[in-house]
């Protein structure tokens, strides 16, 4: 037997209990005025089965503490309970969770067995089910897989109001994008076009086939980063080369052989280089010096005596003229002068006086042109010394500087044999860190890419990925082909009557295909809630017998929210609606079909429980009137929640 729903308890403040006990493998229903708490039973149904938040109606909230869910599948008992937050608060993480043979609800809150996390109640109820620990498919826009869970099954089990007669939504948690990617994700899983294993296999084929693109993508980067590293090899040799310590690479050499004069390059080590003596050098330059200020000297003598001759030169010249202005006196008779001048022929008496001191004045000049005749020669022989000596020293001079300049091309020389062995070092100590960082990466992908593609071969042996889809195609064929098989009793209006119903996973989605003309009508375009409501109808349990059939992990329940809802639309007024032979209408009666069509079903099936929220009442139906559970009229006063039972204030929290 499949899981059926025993009773919901709901728990007050003061240690008082409400049970709704239902028959499992039956049909269950309980009609009422709006505002008694019908609607809420979905949801609290929903609430015991791990939801993320309690929407339970806020008069539930003042006026109960727990919730709690008794399954039973004929052999086994399975709780499910609550706390039910305060009034402001989101939820509530506590639940509890027992099963076995014998267990039951007990009277206090306090003795709930099982207690535990969010969480763990999740996985022990999905245990029970018989829910396999596994992850459904990545949907469009999930960042990552999400297991599946007891969350997934709400959509097999409840017809809410939301959407019993929806043209926009196919099923319950649809209309919220977060929960139907779920769903969606999950809906193969259910039916039973992949089990455990298969979504297994499926989900570690993902993880190999993105390992195995993942790593062709590292050995195409790889070999670009070869090439990289090889180019940075021929420079460094070349560098190397450049510095004569290996020798020139041909560019067309493979890298291994290149790594190989790298090798060479990094065991080189500097030889001793020669220091240079500046001792010599510097007294070279203080010789130098000393020679420089020598010929300095022997220039500055040099040019006194050339002036000393220029003069004397000068001297004797003007010596010379100014004999050969007196060279007269010699023709000159002193004694024919007494009284006349011999040059002007005036009277004068100083003309034997003047001619004495003109031929002593020739004297001297006389003496002093022969001295300087004398001195001339002596004074240009000691130039001629002076030129010499400079010569000397000059060439003295060309020598030392002949030795500096070797002294210092060897200086440098040395400096660029130092230079270079610096230079050489460097090199050497970048080719060491190059060949390191190479041997820190993984060069050799090939072992693990043959590894990956050998898995991906032995999973693909055993794992046709064409048979998840033929599996879906089939679901969806038997599941379409019930549909429309229960449809075809039930009230419709054109397009949908006559029509074969194609139900669609994977958005999930319904067409109505017309038998003559095989035209094709979208669900939004159905029109009529009479429509909408029979194809609802048709397609949960169109689901639920499929899902029997394969044994699937679904319990047998459906929540129906108001079959009534087309015909008799309801409002925060309306009491419950009595339906009898006398007032029978065209919508009474296709209301009828739809119930007369709900106990056939309980009666195929036999392990399927159904449970109705109702208005309508039909009173002269025994079926009807025997499967009713509880009246909550407002001439009764009953409701879900009793009257007298307390209410805790809002701020006030909760011990349990």
């Amino acid at each position: 037997m499949r899981w059926n729903i025993e009773r919901i308890t709901f728990y007050s403040h003061d240690g008082r209990r409400r049970d709704i006990v239902l028959t499992p493998g039956s049909v269950n229903i309980i009609t009422g005025a709006s505002g008694t708490g019908k609607s809420a039973l979905i949801r609290a149904i929903d609430y015991c089965l791990g939801s993320k938040d309690c929407d339970l109606p806020e008069h539930v909230k003042i006026h109960a503490s727990a919730v709690a869910v008794l399954w039973t599948n004929g052999e086994a008992n399975l709780l499910t309970a609550r706390i039910i937050p305060p009034s402001g608060q989101a939820t509530s993480t506590r639940m509890f969770v027992a099963f076995g043979a014998e267990i039951s609800l007990p009277d206090r809150v306090e003795d709930l067995p099982g207690s535990c996390n969010l969480a763990t109640a999740r996985v022990e109820i999905q245990r029970a089910f018989g829910i396999g620990d596994v992850t459904q498919d990545v949907s469009k826009g999930r960042s990552k897989p999400e297991r599946i869970s007891i969350r997934h099954i709400t959509p097999y089990l409840f017809l809410s109001k939301s959407v019993i007669d929806s043209e926009t939504i196919l099923f319950h948690g649809m209309d919220n994008k977060e929960k139907a990617e779920g769903i969606i994700g999950s809906m193969p899983y259910f039916l039973g076009a992949m089990d455990e294993e298969s979504i297994d296999t499926e989900k570690r084929l993902k993880q190999l086939r993105k390992a195995l693109e993942s790593e062709l993508a590292r050995m195409s980067s790889r070999d670009a980063e070869l090439d990289v590293l090889k180019q940075r090899a021929l420079s460094l040799l070349g560098e190397a080369a450049q510095c004569g310590i290996a020798p020139t690479a041909a560019q067309d050499s493979n890298l291994d052989s290149l790594l190989n004069d790298l090798n060479l390059v990094a065991q080189w080590s500097p030889s001793a280089t020669p220091l240079q003596d500046d001792s010599a050098l510097t007294g070279l330059y203080d010789a130098k010096a000393a020679a420089l200020s020598e010929i300095a000297e022997l220039r500055r003598q040099r040019r006194i005596v050339a002036e000393t001759v220029q003069y004397a030169s000068g001297f004797s010249d003007t010596v010379s003229r100014q004999l050969r202005k007196v060279a007269i006196v010699e023709t000159l008779n002193p004694s024919s002068m007494h009284e006349t001048c011999p040059v002007c022929l005036q009277h004068t008496t100083a003309a034997p006086e003047m001619l004495t001191l003109i031929r002593q004045s020739a004297e001297k000049l006389k003496k002093e042109r022969t001295v300087t005749s004398h001195q001339r020669p002596r004074l240009e022989g000691q130039i001629e010394a002076l030129n010499q000596e400079i010569e000397a020293l000059t060439g003295q001079l060309r020598s030392i500087d002949n030795q500096i300049s070797s002294l210092i091309s060897a200086a440098d020389d040395s400096k660029r044999l130092a230079d270079n062995t610096q230079r050489a070092v460097r090199v050497v100590g970048r080719v060491s860190y190059f060949l390191e960082a190479f041997k820190q990466r993984s060069h050799e992908p090939n072992k693990r890419l043959s590894e990956i593609e050998a898995e991906i071969s032995d999973l693909e042996a055993n794992y046709d990925p064409e048979y998840k889809e033929l599996r879906l195609r089939t679901a969806e064929s038997e599941i379409s082909r019930s549909a429309t098989d229960i449809i075809k009793p039930l009230p419709t209006e054109p397009p949908c009557t006559g029509a074969e119903i194609q139900f669609l996973s994977k958005k999930p989605d319904i067409v109505l295909v017309q038998p003559s003309t095989k035209r094709i009508v979208r669900f939004g375009s159905i029109g009529s809630d009479q429509n909408y409501l029979a194809i609802h109808l048709a397609l949960i349990f169109a689901i639920q017998r499929f899902l029997k059939e394969t044994a699937a992990p679904v319990p047998g329940v459906v929540v129906v929210d108001q079959v009534s809802r087309p015909y008799f639309p309801s409002d925060d007024e309306t009491d419950e609606i009595n339906l009898d032979q006398e007032s029978e209408d065209e919508d009474t009666r296709a209301l009828k079909r739809h119930f007369d069509f709900l106990f056939s079903e309980v009666a195929r099936e036999q392990d399927l429980q159904i449970v109705v929220l109702e208005h309508a009442y039909f009173a002269e139906d025994p079926r009807y009137t025997s499967s009713t559970k509880y009246r909550w009229t407002k001439a009764s006063g009953e409701k879900l929640i009793p009257r007298d039972w307390p209410i805790v204030e809002a701020n006030k929290s909760r011990s349990r």
